[in-house]
Formats: C-alpha cells, sequence, structure tokens
C-alpha cells in the first residue's frame, strides 16, 4: 500500500536489463557491465564514498548506506532478458547471484527499501535453489490489489464492452 511517508525518500536505481545487453561489448560480461555503470553515476551523487577498487554493487549501496544514511529503490526492466536470451548456464547463473546479492543477501536488507521487477518469466526456481523467492508476483491476470493501479478494472472493461456491443465474459 502507497504511503506518503516514502515519497521523495529514497534514491532510485532504474535499470533496464535489455539495454544493458544490446550496449555491452561481450553479453559474458553484462554484469560487470552493468555493477561500473551503476557504480559511476554512484560515484558522481556520493563523491568520495566509493572505493576505487572493484567491489560488487550491493557492496556499494551498503557503503553508501552505512556512510551517508541513504536506502535505495532498484527497479529492474525485463529482469529476465538474459535468462531468455542466453543459452549459457554459466552466465544466467552469474546473472541469478548477481541479483540475489541485490535482493536476498543479508547485506541487502541494510541498503534496500523497496525492489519492483518486471518480466515475461514468472519469478521461480532456476537450478537447484530458489534465487529470487521473496517477490510477491502480480501478472495482468492476476493482478491482485494493484488492479486498480495498472490495465483495465472489471467496471471499466464493463464500460467498454456496453459501448463496443461486447460480451462482457469474452473480453474479461
Amino acid at each position: 500500500v502507497y504511503k506518503r511517508q516514502h515519497l521523495n525518500k529514497y534514491d532510485v536505481i532504474h535499470l533496464d536489463i535489455q539495454w544493458f545487453l544490446a550496449n555491452c561489448d561481450n553479453v559474458d560480461n553484462v554484469v560487470a557491465f552493468i555493477t561500473k555503470s551503476v557504480q559511476a553515476e554512484l560515484r558522481e551523487i556520493y563523491p568520495g564514498v566509493l572505493p576505487e577498487e572493484e567491489i560488487s554493487l550491493s557492496e556499494s549501496l551498503s557503503r553508501i548506506k552505512n556512510i551517508v544514511g541513504q536506502k535505495f529503490i532498484i527497479i529492474i526492466d525485463e529482469w529476465d532478458c538474459v535468462i531468455r536470451n542466453s543459452d549459457d548456464k554459466e552466465l544466467v547463473h552469474k546473472y541469478l547471484q548477481f541479483l540475489h546479492s541485490l535482493f536476498k543477501s543479508e547485506e541487502s536488507k541494510v541498503f534496500l527499501a523497496l525492489a519492483y521487477i518486471t518480466g515475461i518469466l514468472p519469478i521461480k526456481k532456476y537450478g537447484t535453489h530458489s534465487a529470487l523467492n521473496m517477490f510477491t508476483e502480480y501478472s495482468m491476470t492476476d493482478p491482485g490489489e494493484l488492479a486498480e493501479y495498472f490495465g483495465f478494472t472489471e467496471q471499466e472493461v464493463s464500460v467498454l464492452c456496453e459501448k463496443y456491443e461486447m460480451n462482457f465474459e469474452d473480453a474479461k
């Protein structure tokens, strides 16, 4: 449920995974490309907070939270793009570990205020253990309490069916 007390309280990191894949020189390095790109922006916003040596993105965000006190909202669009477009099990594993460190690690509890991800594939087990089982899933066919915020409500569909003389059950 939306709460005004959280409005403008967190920095937002938006990652369009499809964009990163399209702009990465080598798909095998997409996690490093994402990490370096976000860290470059974080260094501009929080000068002197992050070390120059290579650290993970979750370590960077944790460090910022511990030094500056800032938590983050992470929005990932097309989260499943790597999984859908690669047969490379090592790459998929590395990517899932990256997501795990952002959303499910002990470190993430320190810096993460909210995570919102979009994709075609349902969030489920990949491999032998669950990589991302902490999300609540909403879909177009089962939007739950978010129905009024996106897509069409039943009332809106009913009005449109009347207007265009369509069968409500078929349209639904």
